[in-house]
């Protein structure tokens, strides 16, 4: 202080004096700025061990959140923080080495973000601090933004680079009258670059028709050009055959701005194996037919042959019986039984045929009534066994009647046949409701539907269940002619009808202990 200044202060009352301390006082409260100043509080050894607080404006009071007495003049610094102990090496070498120092930090009492700074003074230091807690805030959620903003771009990024579906954003190029003279690559994904062998980076930039240009003239271009300026969406199977882009793709061309979003999916592995379903259909149209014509040989040409043997073979017995002796005649016996096997065997084989080329009309069926007629049909096998047939309410469906005949015909017709000698054969007819839910495992069938559960129990000579698909398979047979009569088609024809109604047909066994043949058919 000059000689002038200590002379002017001295003239200065308490009063005056008082009056200026309030002023700057007035004035620090003004500020935007909490402002405290420390001095320092030293040991007996003289080494700086706290601080006290000489002077504070109003904005720090708001701040430090401590109340008044609490935090005024002569309030120690880490008694009112003690966590702020971590800082007396920091504040020592302010007040002792006369530097200053900044930082941002959270100021926990308050919960509220402050940039501090920390400034020498005499045997002391001025703390100014001004809260940021919104402006931080406000950076913490633009990162925050920003964060979110990459990772969504990253996870686009990966589900277009990973996408089996090829990807093109293009821009169109105009000349200077406007018109479109060139595609330039904005965006595309590996998918797009493998189909035309290029890697992605050597794709995006670059002129379409610069890189391809075989492609100038296409069909590819035109489509390019008029989506670009009437915004109208197109979608097309074709093909492509330039340089080495071969195959068949189903594309989408979309509008984006002053060009084109095309989206692709090579489907010519598809596309071939459509081409080889036609053919297949093709050769199974021939089959069929050839299956027709075997059908009616098997009607006509075939079975005329067999009925003029066994009616030479009835007039043989009946005009020259006597003269060819019993040698003779078991020899034509033998020739009628054969030629009734053949005409069995032609009969079902043509009963099947029919079953692959003709699928019948469906009606809605009631298989009470059609049991009925399966029994008369069978009656006489029925008496002659002395069979015990018992048949519960079963339901209305829909399907071929003619063929559903056949089926439960077969089935029946097996369970009073294969029976021992000295049994009585019982067969038992059930059915319940099955849920597509409860369905067996394995079974070939839609869950999301219902169906009906028919069994037929029979308590014959049953079978080991490792020849179940045998069974079902043509001319496969567990027993000689001799023992049981039969072609080996019938149970081959029951799952062919079957299948025909989209349902399964299993069966359960052991030997000596009857079968169960199971039906599921679709319901009403």
């Amino acid at each position: 202080m000059s000689t002038s200044d200590r002379e002017s202060a001295s003239a200065l009352t308490p009063a005056d004096f008082g009056q200026r301390a309030e002023l700057l006082q007035s004035i620090l409260d003004q500020s935007p700025l909490g402002v405290i100043a420390h001095r320092a509080v030293r040991d007996d050894s003289g080494e700086i061990c706290d601080f006290e607080v000489v002077a504070y404006n109003r904005k720090a009071l708001e701040v430090v959140g401590v109340p008044e007495p609490a935090f005024g003049h002569g309030a120690r610094l880490f008694e009112l923080y003690p966590v702020q102990r971590e800082y007396l090496d920091k504040l020592r070498r302010v007040v002792l080495e006369q530097v200053s120092f900044s930082e941002e930090r959270l100021y926990e009492v308050t919960n509220r973000w402050l940039r501090l700074t920390f400034t020498p003074m005499p045997d002391g230091y001025l703390n100014t601090f001004e809260d940021i807690t919104e402006a931080k805030t406000h950076f913490e959620e633009l990162e925050q933004k920003n964060r979110k903003l990459e990772e969504q771009y990253h996870l686009l990024r990966s589900v277009i680079d990973n996408s089996p579906s090829g990807l093109i954003l293009f821009e169109a190029i105009r000349d200077d009258q406007g018109r479109i003279e060139d595609f330039r690559y904005l965006l595309t994904n590996p998918s797009n670059a493998a189909v035309v062998h290029k890697s992605v980076e050597e794709l995006e930039g670059e002129r379409w028709l610069t890189l391809f240009p075989a492609f100038r003239g296409t069909e590819m271009e035109q489509i390019l050009h008029d989506v670009t300026e009437t915004g109208e969406a197109r979608r097309l199977l074709m093909p492509v055959e330039i340089d080495a882009i071969q195959g068949w793709f189903n594309i989408q061309f979309v509008k984006q701005g002053d060009g084109v979003l095309m989206l692709f999916l090579d489907v010519t592995e598809a596309q071939l194996s459509k081409q080889e379903m036609e053919n297949l259909n093709e050769e199974l149209r021939r089959s069929n037919e050839n299956l027709q014509q075997f059908a009616y040989i098997a009607s006509h040409d075939l079975q005329e042959p067999l009925r003029k043997i066994q009616s030479f073979g009835d007039i043989l017995q009946g005009q020259f019986g006597d003269q060819l002796g019993q040698r003779g005649m078991d020899l034509i016996n033998r020739m009628q039984s054969a030629a009734q096997r053949m005409q069995s065997l032609v009969q079902d084989l043509l009963a099947f045929s029919r079953l692959s080329t003709d699928q019948g009309t469906f009606t809605t069926i009631d298989l009470n009534q059609l049991l009925v007629s399966v029994q008369n049909d069978l009656e006489l096998a029925i008496l002659k066994e002395g069979a015990q047939i018992s048949i519960e309410p079963l339901p209305v469906i829909e399907g071929d009647t003619n063929q559903l005949r056949q089926l439960f015909q077969n089935l029946i017709s097996n369970a009073v046949k294969f029976h021992p000698p000295d049994r009585t054969p019982r067969v038992q007819v059930r059915s319940q409701a099955l849920p597509g839910s409860e369905l067996p495992a394995g079974t070939p069938l839609s869950y999301s539907k219902n169906y009906v559960r028919i069994d037929i129990q029979d308590n014959g000579i049953g079978f080991d269940e490792k020849y179940l698909e045998q069974i079902f398979v043509m001319f496969q047979r567990l027993h000689g002619k001799q023992q049981y009569a039969g072609t080996g088609i019938g149970l081959a024809i029951c799952k062919k009808i079957v299948e025909n109604h989209e349902g399964y047909l299993t069966a359960s066994s052991q030997p000596g202990e009857g079968a169960t043949f199971t039906v599921i058919l679709p319901r009403l």
